[in-house]
């Protein structure tokens, strides 16, 4: 990836990134038809974000975010899964602006993580610094297309049929999300998993072994 190159002092054509790897079994499409149990009352249709409330992945632009869905009349809330020392302030934010913002806290258990990506409608990667941003992979291996920040790494993985890369605009954000959510959802899961299987921890594995044999070690 390009960005690995830049932040090396190894010579271009010297350097081999090679990405990590996403358990496509677990993360599937079709953990959509189990329920997640994380909230008392799901809702049927939900745009995600899995991050953790601290100020290095700047949760709060998706307040923001909020803010101009509800403008725009998108009436589809946001669920944000993660804690942290911002969740509070985050918490009171969305109270005091009466913002359609749902909170799990921390999912430890990744099966329910699982039925939370694949049963989303979009996934949302608001970091500004990626080293590759793994939670936004299995949201695409889940069937989920994916609007991340342009700044970070997994923004070299998504492409206009599985989600897009896009600046740090609110109002952009939005737009980008109320036009995903008038897509045909079946075709969006179609794409988005496709473009993860080129990821499977398979051809990661695969990757490392032919790079060990071209310079000996294996």
């Amino acid at each position: 990836m390009s960005i690995g190159y830049e932040s090396s002092s190894t010579p271009y054509g010297k350097l081999n990134i090679v990405p990590l790897g996403v358990d496509l079994e677990l993360f599937h499409p079709t953990r959509r038809l189990e329920r997640p149990t994380t909230l008392q009352s799901f809702p049927e249709r939900y745009i995600l974000a899995a991050t953790r409330c601290s100020g290095e992945k700047d949760p709060f632009f998706l307040l923001e975010i909020a803010r101009e869905l509800r403008v725009n009349n998108v009436k589809v809330p946001l669920v944000i899964a993660g804690s942290g020392p911002l969740q509070r302030k985050m918490m009171k934010t969305v109270k005091n602006n009466n913002l359609d913002v749902l909170f799990t806290g921390f999912v430890d258990d990744r099966k329910e993580l699982a039925k939370m990506l694949a049963g989303a409608n979009v996934f949302l990667a608001v970091g500004p610094i990626e080293t590759f941003g793994l939670a936004a992979l299995e949201a695409l291996a889940s069937g989920t297309p994916v609007i991340c920040r342009e700044s970070g790494a997994i923004s070299e993985v998504i492409d206009d049929q599985c989600g897009l890369a896009l600046p740090r605009n609110a109002y952009t954000w939005a737009t980008a999300i109320d036009n995903i959510l008038k897509k045909d959802r079946e075709t969006l899961r179609q794409t988005s998993r496709s473009r993860a299987e080129n990821y499977s921890w398979t051809n990661s594995v695969d990757r490392l072994v032919q790079l060990h044999e071209g310079i000996g070690v294996a």
